[in-house]
């Protein structure tokens, strides 16, 4: 689980988020282990970044929202490059959160035929999936996991 510290209400987490046709995805993982670079590449492809590396987490009407804690929305670490600040259109406010991915730094760890699985966070158990960020199909996984969830008959077990 997230490494995480309460502010006010407010959970902050060492992890990024990224609103992905909706949902919120959280990338937790050490440094280094490619969240801000997995972030990148969605970003790229479309989905909107929440927050990077610290992700406020909030409870309420029976949802968990992520959302950038104000100093650093809207930027994203770009390893080799810096912190950038993204464009508005490129950035969520807040995102419902839907799911948690907990990025691996051997991608030999990863389970070819994993069972479905939930990880606790701030008493929601959300869809778990492990993942091998720096592979070229890493989007295309995430976004398959994300549709598997939309439609668990797509997944065939």
């Amino acid at each position: 689980m997230p490494s995480s510290r309460k502010d006010s209400g407010v959970s902050i987490l060492h992890a990024t988020c990224v609103e992905v046709d909706g949902v919120g995805v959280l990338f937790e993982g050490p440094s280094g282990s490619g969240k801000s670079d997995l972030a990148l590449r969605l970003v790229a492809e479309g989905a909107r970044l929440v927050a990077d590396d610290r992700t406020a987490l909030s409870t309420a009407g029976g949802r968990l929202t992520a959302r950038a804690p104000e100093p650093i929305r809207g930027f994203l670490e770009v390893r080799g490059l810096g912190i950038v600040r993204l464009e508005p259109s490129e950035c969520a406010a807040e995102a419902p959160v839907g799911a948690l991915v907990e990025l691996t730094a051997n991608r030999i760890l990863v389970k070819r035929m994993p069972d479905p699985a939930e990880r606790p966070v701030l008493g929601f158990n959300l869809p778990f999936l492990e993942l091998y960020p720096f592979e070229e199909s890493a989007t295309a996984k995430l976004r398959m996991f994300l549709r598997t969830l939309a439609d668990p008959e797509k997944l065939i077990e």
